[in-house]
């Protein structure tokens, strides 16, 4: 379900409106003292939480890091007898998975490293986790998602080729290829919290196409007419089922690859990326439909910029962030609900790569005030903006804890006012604002709801609350708090 915020109106479906032309943002160095080098696969997780591992300069010694919301970061521990490690993911939860390492004397560039589940801290290898007879080798970790499923690649120790898994309440499934009698390779790359999973695998050509899987069925994901060339990869999807990825445009022996965004019915539609480029792609998505990734083919001395697709529409990040004479955006790495991006950037006068968050600038805003109406286990629902409520931009309602699966009520108004509609419970949104929004809640009591903001909408203020049919609560309903968005 997709919104629009009107001008005094009522909400209504639309379609995306464009990024804001002027949205920007403020750079933040994730290692402002200097005193971390060499960070890999560092991630935007929400919360203003990230994700990764560096080595400290003073020690050398690489270490599984998480980025918390003050400005310090933690080091997850290892196996016995490991010294090192990697952060690669973490969930709602906070099961983060990863690697456990130690140096091998004899391979220097090649550790011996162990795949890890971290919960509460505490490392436990993925090989315990696995029920029966060991048929695969775990060798990368990609996802976890809310349910603890966690994606990657193994090798099947029978065939020794690589093959795509799910890791699930100790089962760990072979995905298959798309080859016929499931031959060749594949690999998961993401998965989303209802369990659709993409990656890329060997397809009846030879060649690697992207794919989709949800409930044993692998969609192909590769459409020639619009994908030229023969290969493709997925390497992201959102909840709503959206895809990002690339996709090849010629011939094996010189071919590009182009950005690639799949819909939720499996089209593919070519994001391209800098005229003349030779590679570009599409790294990572959010739910609200904001890509990001990079190109090559960009203008002045570092080839490669970072780049945001918005609606489709291409932006690159170097002119969205304060201009520097020494740093470019070289690749944008991930981006959360709350718009803020990872990136990595080439600082000229090190010289040497930064990782950086860009936050975006906002000068709209929301908060809760009143109160609400606790429902089922007593628990009151919750409603929350995440992303920046200002014209031209899209934002989204995050509603949680409320009963699963219960029809609910968005009110809208213009005011503060109250008035009672239950025993002990309000509604507090009064003037309303034409006529509430109904849906359903999900099996876990939550909703994410995409708000379009027109760009010509004036500054205003809206109110809202949820109302949520629930035997519990007080004459069946529950409600959240009210949440005042000011749009600016």
């Amino acid at each position: 379900m997709r919104l629009t915020l009107p001008t005094y109106a009522s909400f209504a479906l639309a379609v995306l409106a464009p990024l804001a032309a002027g949205q920007t943002y403020q750079v933040v160095d994730l290692d402002p003292a200097g005193t971390l080098t060499d960070e890999t696969s560092v991630r935007a997780l929400g919360e203003n939480t990230y994700l990764g591992s560096a080595t400290q300069t003073s020690t050398g010694i690489k270490s599984a890091r998480v980025y918390l919301p003050n400005g310090t970061t933690q080091s997850l521990p290892y196996l016995p007898g490991d010294t090192f490690g990697d952060a690669v993911d973490r969930n709602a939860s906070g099961l983060v998975i990863g690697y456990s390492k130690r140096d091998n004397p004899n391979f220097p560039f090649n550790d011996f490293e162990e795949a890890v589940v971290w919960n509460a801290g505490v490392p436990t290898k993925i090989e315990s986790l696995i029920a029966g007879v060991p048929a695969y080798d775990v060798v990368a970790l990609h996802r976890i998602n809310s349910a603890g499923e966690i994606v990657g690649s193994a090798t099947q120790l029978s065939s020794g080729t690589g093959r795509a898994f799910r890791l699930s309440n100790g089962i760990l499934t072979d995905l298959g290829t798309l080859a016929a009698g499931d031959s060749g390779t594949a690999m998961a790359s993401s998965i989303n919290d209802v369990g659709q999973i993409v990656g890329s695998a060997t397809s009846p050509t030879g060649w690697a196409h992207a794919f989709r899987y949800q409930n044993g069925i692998k969609q192909d994901l590769h459409d020639p007419s619009v994908l030229l060339g023969v290969l493709s990869g997925a390497n992201d999807i959102d909840r709503f089922g959206r895809a990002c990825g690339f996709g090849s445009t010629g011939v094996p022996s010189n071919f590009t690859t182009r950005a690639i965004a799949w819909t939720t019915d499996g089209a593919a539609i070519d994001l391209g990326g800098f005229p003349f480029a030779l590679s570009a792609r599409a790294q990572a998505m959010n739910d609200l439909d904001d890509i990001v990734g990079s190109s090559d083919g960009a203008p002045g001395p570092v080839s490669t910029h970072a780049l945001l697709w918005s609606n489709g529409v291409m932006h690159d990040l170097n002119s969205l962030i304060p201009s520097s004479p020494t740093f470019v955006l070289s690749s944008a790495l991930d981006i959360d609900n709350d718009g803020n991006i990872v990136a990595l950037g080439f600082d000229s006068s090190v010289p040497a790569y930064r990782y950086v968050l860009l936050q975006p600038v906002c000068n709209g805003g929301s908060a809760n005030y009143g109160s609400g109406c606790a429902g089922t286990a007593g628990v009151v629902p919750t409603i929350r903006t995440q992303n920046c409520p200002t014209p031209g931009n899209t934002f989204a309602l995050r509603i949680q804890n409320g009963r699963p699966n219960a029809p609910a009520l968005l009110v809208l108004g213009t005011g503060t006012g109250s008035i009672p509609i239950v025993p002990s419970c309000a509604l507090q949104v009064l003037p309303m604002l034409g006529s509430p929004v109904a849906f359903p809640l999900d099996a876990a009591g939550e909703q994410f709801l995409p708000v379009n903001v027109p760009s010509n909408t004036p500054s205003l203020s809206v109110s809202m609350q949820l109302l949520c049919v629930d035997p519990a609560g007080n004459g069946g309903l529950s409600s959240s708090a009210p949440l005042l968005v000011q749009i600016q």
